[in-house]
């Protein structure tokens, strides 16, 4: 706790994620004691970020109200390619009880497959399925392309497309068809925590 040279008093201040690349530095001196602010969570690297902070004045009781962002890379230089259901190193486990309101991809290295005919899906490893997110699309199509944001995703953000987890499960990338040859992109799953299942 640093103290404030103006008016000497203690203040507790925690440098978090602003969910845009960014960093800021909230004021948590006056969150009462017992609160669920997910103080830690919100300072975490651990792939979550929440895209939201509820303005100055406003106390957030429960951490589920918040919208969150979870971050997982798949890399083929350190996860492989093999025809099967891959958990990537860098990976975040989504609770039970969550609900993805939208994901996107962005890719860094083209996924490719000796004859150009795999696919790649992406989904979780429990409480969804391992296509939840997005389809099997053949690494021929154009939205793989590097730097492309790939759209064709499940969940877009509308009540419909939202996807609820009825148990745990870390964010997959599941190979079929032919293993892969290279390969790297972030997905980022938007959700929020509902009621667990």
């Amino acid at each position: 706790m640093a103290q404030n040279p103006i008016t000497g008093k203690g203040e507790l201040r925690e440098e978090v994620a602003d969910g845009i690349g960014g960093k800021k530095t909230v004021d948590l001196s006056n969150i009462a004691a017992g609160s669920n602010l997910p103080t830690s969570a919100l300072a975490s690297d651990a792939g979550i970020v929440p895209a939201m902070i509820a303005p100055a004045g406003v106390q957030s009781t429960p951490a589920t109200d918040l919208v969150r962002v979870a971050i997982a890379t798949y890399d083929f230089a350190v996860d492989g390619g093999a025809v099967s259901t891959i958990t990537p190193a860098k990976t975040v486990n989504l609770p039970s009880g969550a609900i993805i309101l939208g994901a996107a991809v962005r890719v860094i290295t083209k996924p490719d497959s000796a004859t150009h005919t795999g696919t790649v899906a992406i989904g979780t490893s429990a409480g969804s399925s391992s296509t939840s997110v997005k389809a099997a699309l053949v690494v021929s199509d154009a939205t793989w392309n590097a730097n492309a944001i790939s759209t064709p995703v499940a969940p877009v953000f509308t009540v419909a497309s939202f996807v609820r987890l009825t148990a745990a499960g870390n964010i997959t990338v599941t190979v079929a068809t032919e293993a892969l040859t290279a390969g790297k992109f972030d997905i980022f799953i938007f959700y929020v925590v509902g009621s667990a299942a």
